[in-house]
């Protein structure tokens, strides 16, 4: 489900002229351990892993609603993580919003460029994953991440069109 959310969203950014780099384009990619270093090799402006919830067998699962999460490390990725959230926000209103949350994650610990871990539904629970097994479904969480990923380019933008020096790469 998570690559097949991915390549949704690649298929998107390509349309919208981004290069992008697929750090797993299989089920057999690199360790989650060698990913940051990956995305690092090829110089990526910015990393997005992608995943979906399950439960510790000792959680409640009926303890608080669940949906959807993102994490983030650096306070460089504040802004790309409020961005893609204020997307699902906006685009999910079937799940319950678990809130942006700081998280000792390795994937956006030892990346260098802003990173951001999505979990978009709960894949134990019979109805996210009835939905999250769907490919309308999956195109639809795609395009969230596409809006999420804009605004957060656009706010940047408007940020660098406000300091001089950084006027010429903003335009």
């Amino acid at each position: 489900i998570n690559l097949a959310i991915a390549r949704q969203l690649e298929e998107r950014l390509l349309r919208q002229g981004a290069e992008v780099y697929m750090i797993r384009t299989s089920s057999d990619g690199p360790s989650l351990m060698d990913r940051p270093l990956k995305a690092w090799e090829v110089k990526g402006d910015l990393y997005l892993s992608i995943h979906n919830n399950a439960l510790p067998e000792t959680a409640n699962p009926n303890d608080r609603g669940r949906g959807f999460m993102h994490f983030y490390y650096h306070p460089h990725s504040r802004r790309l993580v409020e961005a893609i959230h204020q997307s699902y926000l906006k685009n999910h209103p079937e799940l319950p919003d678990e809130f942006v949350q700081w998280g000792d994650l390795h994937v956006c610990r030892i990346t260098q460029m802003p990173s951001v871990l999505t979990e978009s539904a709960y894949v134990i629970f019979p109805d996210q994953e009835k939905s999250l097994i769907s490919p309308e479904y999956q195109k639809r969480l795609a395009d969230t991440l596409l809006e999420g990923i804009r605004s957060f380019y656009e706010t940047y933008r408007s940020i660098q069109l406000k300091v001089w020096p950084e006027r010429h790469a903003a335009q």
